[in-house]
Order: structure tokens, then C-alpha cells, then sequence
């Protein structure tokens, strides 16, 4: 142990002297910059705008290894120079190692006005940055001191006051302001706004209109740190008044390939009113084409409608690069549409492995085949089958104990089909898609059972912009049917009434809707939240006519002799990536739903309950292993008795701190909490029913560490961690802490789990 602390104390003081040590003469190390505010009253959310104005500091101090070893300047200034600009020298010296932080006054001087700028940019106007150095030998602190005369904020804003139609739309797109009254001035906003005005006039005709057109003013003479901001229109240099555009004519060239040498004369060719279609084979048909172009002859120009024609053939998956341009012909503009083929055809596969208590091993592989433009019309096809054991090793019995295999082809339409009217216009930024699916689900408990599920739905699917997508399935039939059932497990139902409902042959007819919000995308420097509400309807409109033609019948009511299922099942995912610094983020996660049997049903059926646990849940335990509340089996660990658990209430929340070891190598932090609960008190499961004064007692936890490999395009995850918080042990013992006997080996294959997946978890 002192060998240990001696190490670590000499480690601190080498790295902690590795800039100086070795200094070239007359430079100078830094050890510390600092951002001081002077007058920090005067500063409005004093986090963010001191964190702006670090970033903005000069230098940018060496990286320190756990926040205290700088490890990289240590490798730079004790790694030879190397002779050539190879070999182990040169990687660990240029690519492992860091140079020091020198200081230099003119870089420092240049960050401070950087930093004058920002605030000047953020309504501090006249706002004051004051480099300082505090010299110790060879080392450096540099002091960035900040003083501020107060924010200024935006009291009106005035739109352009002529009566041309420029300024008219203009003046009718006040909704469209990004910056209003009572904001903070801010010069990135206004810059946006300009962009933003010129978007709306160029939507309305006017091809040549840009920003530059658009120019403001500000009047910050008004006192009480309040001003005005003034948006004026410019006239063409030529002082001709701005001209509306109309479309004239519409060539496309859906196999455009610039490295194509076929002459035109080769080519077929399609022309319709407004349009001329070539290629040399029919590789989109027309209609396909014409429904997907927003640009129509007759029509003014629309900003708009380019961007949603480009977005729809983009977003059809079968087009690498879209692009269109104009030719003027007085005010008519004829578009030549260059769509550049993808690969219209694409194979993909998975693999995943976990481990659990009870000598538990789960392996799964999935491959999916996925066919962009089917019929020359855009139809997708997409075909995937997914197998899945779960193992149990070193047992007396079997060595697989489940198996699942899942097969799903769905054939989806690039329009609104069969509930709408064939001339219904959506008028909408990207492919709409009519989906019908069918879903075969086998499931074999060696023990206990075999289940079989078919699915057929028909639904539709589209977004109204790039943050807001809608899935509804108006039709679903689920047919779920035991094909086999062990003595064992008959055994197991006969006890249990509430289990053996669960698992009775039923049918599920249906619909569903689920709304999906992103509010960015993944591999941005933005943080960005994700929202996901579902609503699950079965059985409900059948067992209301059913209720008033048959009064009398007994129930449950059945189709063609097989009952159907009735329930209510409503559930969300939200969750928030905060981007900390350039390799550092944490992911948040809350899971909540809740699965109400209604008339026709006294429980809902095993294969729609929640249940939880796994790689992608609360990771300290494995796949149905927890819950529901403190519910504790005391045979979950043997293969003679059934240990999945299922409830119809979920709660599951997940925090994981994200960050780069070295490139592609990637690590975690993480720490899951969550239970299931039944609506209903069962006595086969004591303590599983919800109740509002305890439920809170019940959440588990568990915590971990992860490592990734991220290629972008593929992430191979490892996570092991164990439970920190078991429910199903007495009430003021169910914290772990002072149980934790990592040294005992049959303690590490209880509770240490290990999880090896595709993907990250959420």
C-alpha cells in the first residue's frame, strides 16, 4: 500500500514538472489560464458566458490523464527526437505525445480581443478584456480579466416599411422571427434571421434573392441597456426591382452520372406537359419521378419546394448525390434534375453475447436484406430474421434453456395508400410510406413451453420535418399460439390463475400510433433531447360491439372461436445527449409505461407485458431476471422453475458518461435503476403489485463501466457491471455496499454481468 501511494505522490511531481524540465531556452510554460470576472453582477448566466470565454483562451493548456498526470507532455518532452518520421519514436513523440503550452503574448493578446468580440457579438457592447501574467521561473499563469457594462435587450423590432411585395412577405412572416422581444442582442441570431428572411422571399419567386439584399441597424441610444434593431431591404445593384421567377420547363436525368460517356442520342426519352424524363433504362418510373418533384411548370419559384424535392429523392434511399440547377430564359427557369443512382441493395448482420447469474449465456445474431426500388417505383423491401439462445452452462440439464428465432418481411410504398383518397395532396418535405407487414415470432422454453406469434400490420409512416416522425398502424392482427406445454410448466399455471391467463391462445386486433421527436442528430457538437410516446390500442371497438349484439354471451367474446385481447398499452422513451466537451458526453435516459386490461381481458398477454433487464436495460441483471417490485424467487437460480417475470407497469432511468480513450477506443461510466410492477396484487408473487407509498423503495440499481470500439459505421460494445440495489432483499438491507466481495468467486458469478453487443444501449 505505501509502495502504491509512493508511486502515485512520484508520478504527480514528474508529470507535474515535465513542461519545465526540459524547456527550450527562453520559453515559458503554462500552467493555469484563468478567466476572471470582475464584475460578475453585471453578467447574465455567469456559467455559460465564463465557459465561452475559456474556450476562447489562449493557449490551450496540456491534457491531464485523470485530471492529474499530464502523461502525453511527459511521452513529448522525454521521448528522443526521432530520426525519421516512422517507427515507434515518431508515434509515440508526434502521436501519443503533446507539446508543452508556451506562452506567447501577441496569441494571448489576439484571444482576449476574441473575447471582447463574443461579448460584443452577446450584447455586452464596450464590454472590457485585460490580459495579465503571473510569471514563477519558467512557468506561467495567464489572467483574463472581464469587465462588463451589462447586457443590452431587444425592445422592438421594426420589419421593412415599404409597400413592394418583398416587404410585404416579409412583414406577413412575423411568426418567422428567431429573435423577439425582451431577448438578449445577439449577432448570430440576427445573421440567422437574415437567412432566414431571405429563405421566405426566395420561397415566394424571387430565385436571386439572397441575405445580402437584407441589412439591419441597431439604435442602442435608448438607455436602460434596451435597443432597437431595424430591418431595411436593398435594391439589385442594376436598381432593377426584384423579379419573381416562374418554372418553365423540367428535364431529369434519374441515372446522372457525370462520368458517363453515352451520348443523349442513346438515351430514352419521356416528355409530358412541363417534363422530359431521360435515361437510358427505366430505373424510376415516372410516376415515381413526378410525385417527388415539387417543382412544376407554371409555378413560381419556391425555395421551399427545392428543398423538398431534394429531401423527398434523397430520403427514397436509392439516389447517392441530387442535384438541381436553373437556366434563365427572362423570367422563366428551366430545371435539369441530376439524380446519381446508390446501390439500390444492402446486407446486414449482428451479433451479441451477454452473461448473468445462474451461469446464464446469451448469444443472438440477426441479418436483415433490404431492396430500395423494388418495382422501378421506389418500394422498399425489407426482409430480416433474428436467433437468439439463451445457454445455461455447467447444469445437470439442458444446455439450451430458451430459444427465439424471428423472422419479419414488410413491403413499404412511397405514398399514402388505401384510408386516403387517391388525389389527397400531403404536401410534405419527405416520403411518406405505406408499410404491410408480417411477423413470425417462435419461442421454445426447453423447460416449460413453446409460443408461437404472427403479426400482420398495415401502417403508415411519415415526417413532417427532420425532428418530428409519425408511425400509425391503423390494422394489426397478432395471433399468439401455445404449441407445447411441459408437465413442469402445467404445474407452475395450475398454481398460478393470473400466470395461466397470460398464457392462453389469444388473439390481439389492434392499432397504435407513435410519435418520434429528435431534436438533432448523433456525430454533431450540439446537444440534442429524443422523445419517443407510444399508445397501444386492442380489441377495445370489438369488445364495445360485441358488448351491445351480445349482451347475454358469455365471456370472453372470441373470433372464429379464439378470444380476443383488450387493453390499453401506453409507454415512452425520453432522453437527453449533453455534449460536455469535444470527447466527453452524458446520455440520460427515462423509460415509463403502463399496460391496463380492459373488458375483454383479465390480464394482458405474456408477450405485451413489460419486463426488463438485459444489455439495453438495467444492465445488473439479465433479460426478465428483476422484479416485479420486491417480489423475491427463491428459485430463480434453478432451471426447475419458471424465473421470467413480466409486469404491466415500468419504470427504468439510465445515466452513462461517455468518453475517448484513444480515437475509435471508447469508454463509459454508467449506472441503470428501474423495476416492473403488476397493477394487480398477485399472491404467487408477493410484493410485485404497485403501490404509490412504496414503489420508490423497489427501484434497483446497478452501476458499471463500458468500453467501445466506434467506427462510425459499426460499435462493438463490452459493458460489465453489477447491482448496487436489490429489491427483493428486506426493506433496509437492499443497498450492496458492505457486500461486495470481489475476492469470492461465487459472489463474481452471482452478481459481476457481463454484456458484449452491437450498438451502444440507447
Amino acid at each position: 500500500m505505501h509502495r502504491l501511494l509512493l508511486f502515485f505522490i512520484s508520478s504527480i511531481l514528474l508529470t507535474g514538472c515535465a513542461g519545465t524540465k526540459r524547456l527550450p531556452p527562453g520559453e515559458v510554460f503554462v500552467e493555469k489560464v484563468q478567466v476572471r470576472l470582475m464584475n460578475p453582477e453585471m453578467v447574465n448566466k455567469k456559467s455559460k458566458v465564463k465557459d465561452a470565454l475559456s474556450s476562447k483562451a489562449a493557449p490551450k493548456l496540456n491534457s491531464k490523464f485523470l485530471g492529474l498526470f499530464r502523461t502525453k507532455l511527459w511521452l513529448y518532452t522525454h521521448v528522443k527526437e526521432p530520426k525519421k518520421e516512422k517507427g515507434l519514436r515518431h508515434w509515440l513523440k508526434y502521436k501519443r505525445g503533446e507539446a508543452p503550452s508556451y506562452f506567447y503574448a501577441d496569441e494571448c493578446e489576439r484571444a482576449a480581443l476574441t473575447m471582447e468580440k463574443y461579448l460584443e457579438d452577446n450584447g455586452y457592447f464596450r464590454a472590457r478584456v485585460k490580459m495579465d501574467t503571473v510569471m514563477r521561473k519558467k512557468n506561467a499563469q495567464v489572467i483574463y480579466s472581464v469587465t462588463v457594462n451589462g447586457q443590452y435587450f431587444v425592445r422592438n423590432i421594426l420589419l421593412p416599411a415599404g409597400d413592394d411585395e418583398v416587404s410585404r412577405i416579409i412583414k406577413d412572416n412575423k411568426r418567422k422571427l428567431l429573435i423577439r422581444t425582451g431577448d438578449a442582442y445577439s449577432m448570430d441570431m440576427l445573421k440567422a434571421q437574415r437567412e432566414t428572411f431571405a429563405t421566405l422571399v426566395r420561397s415566394e419567386g424571387y430565385y436571386d434573392f439572397n441575405r445580402e439584399y437584407i441589412y439591419y441597424y441597431v439604435d442602442s441610444t435608448i438607455g436602460n441597456r434596451k435597443l432597437d434593431i431595424y430591418f431595411r431591404l436593398k435594391e439589385p445593384s442594376d436598381s432593377t426591382q426584384h423579379i419573381k421567377y416562374f418554372i418553365s420547363h423540367v428535364t431529369i436525368y434519374p441515372t446522372y452520372s457525370i462520368d458517363d460517356t453515352v451520348t443523349r442520342a442513346r438515351y430514352d426519352t419521356l416528355s409530358g406537359e412541363g417534363y422530359t424524363i431521360i435515361q437510358p433504362e427505366v430505373f424510376l418510373k415516372q410516376r415515381a419521378l413526378l410525385t417527388n418533384i415539387r417543382l412544376r411548370q407554371g409555378e413560381t419559384f419556391s425555395q421551399r419546394n427545392h428543398a423538398n424535392t431534394v429531401n423527398r429523392f434523397l430520403d427514397m434511399g436509392i439516389f447517392k448525390y441530387v442535384n438541381i440547377r436553373y437556366e434563365k430564359k427572362g423570367d422563366s427557369l428551366d430545371v435539369i434534375m441530376q439524380l446519381t443512382p446508390a446501390n439500390t441493395q444492402d446486407i446486414t448482420g449482428e451479433v451479441n453475447l451477454n452473461t448473468a447469474t445462474g451461469n446464464f449465456l446469451g448469444v443472438g445474431a440477426s441479418v436483415g436484406y433490404m431492396h430500395h426500388n423494388l418495382f422501378k417505383g421506389g418500394e422498399m423491401l425489407n426482409i430480416s430474421a433474428s436467433a437468439n439462445l439463451e445457454l445455461q452452462i455447467n447444469s445437470g440439464s439442458t444446455l439450451i434453456n430458451t430459444m427465439e428465432v424471428t423472422a419479419r418481411a414488410e413491403l413499404g410504398f412511397p405514398r399514402f395508400m388505401l384510408l386516403f383518397k387517391k388525389n389527397y395532396k400531403f404536401d410534405l418535405p419527405y416520403v411518406p410510406r405505406t408499410n404491410l407487414g408480417i411477423t413470425e415470432t417462435y419461442q421454445r422454453r426447453i423447460e416449460y413451453y413453446t409460443i408461437n406469434s404472427i403479426i400482420t400490420d398495415f401502417g403508415y409512416d411519415w415526417r413532417k420535418n427532420e425532428k418530428v416522425r409519425h408511425i400509425f398502424t391503423p390494422f394489426s392482427v397478432n395471433n399468439i399460439r401455445m404449441f407445447s406445454i411441459t408437465s413442469d410448466f402445467e404445474d407452475i399455471l395450475a398454481e398460478n390463475p393470473v400466470l395461466k391467463s397470460s398464457f392462453e391462445d389469444v388473439l390481439i386486433v389492434g392499432n397504435a400510433y407513435s410519435l418520434v421527436y429528435t431534436g438533432s442528430q448523433k456525430g454533431t457538437d450540439r446537444s440534442y433531447g429524443y422523445l419517443r410516446p407510444n399508445i397501444e390500442n386492442a380489441g377495445n371497438f370489438l369488445y364495445f360491439v360485441n358488448s351491445k349484439t351480445k349482451p347475454d354471451e358469455e365471456k370472453p367474446y372470441t373470433i372464429y372461436s379464439r378470444p380476443y385481447a383488450s387493453y390499453i398499452k401506453v409507454d415512452g422513451d425520453a432522453r437527453y445527449f449533453l455534449k460536455l466537451t469535444r470527447k466527453q458526453s452524458l446520455a440520460a435516459r427515462i423509460i415509463a409505461g403502463i399496460a391496463v386490461p380492459m373488458g375483454n381481458s383479465e390480464v394482458i398477454p405474456y408477450m405485451k407485458q413489460f419486463f426488463i433487464g438485459g444489455s439495453t436495460s438495467v444492465r445488473a441483471w439479465r433479460l426478465r431476471a428483476l422484479g416485479p417490485g420486491s417480489y423475491s424467487n427463491p428459485y430463480a437460480a434453478q432451471l426447475d422453475y419458471f424465473p421470467d417475470q413480466t409486469g404491466d407497469i415500468k419504470l427504468e432511468m439510465n445515466l452513462e458518461y461517455r468518453f475517448t480513450i484513444v480515437k475509435f477506443f471508447k469508454g463509459a461510466l454508467f449506472a441503470d435503476a428501474g423495476n416492473i410492477w403488476l397493477l394487480n396484487e398477485d399472491p404467487q408473487r408477493p410484493g410485485g403489485e404497485f403501490e404509490a407509498s412504496r414503489f420508490y423503495k423497489e427501484i434497483a440499481i446497478g452501476s458499471g463501466v463500458g468500453v467501445r470500439l466506434d467506427f462510425d459505421f459499426l460499435v462493438i460494445r463490452t459493458d460489465v457491471s453489477m447491482p448496487l440495489r436489490k429489491p427483493s432483499l428486506p426493506e433496509g438491507d437492499r443497498w450492496t455496499f458492505d457486500k461486495l466481495y470481489f475476492s469470492n468467486k461465487d459472489w463474481r458469478r452471482e452478481n459481476v454481468i457481463w454484456n458484449i453487443a452491437i450498438g451502444y444501449p440507447f
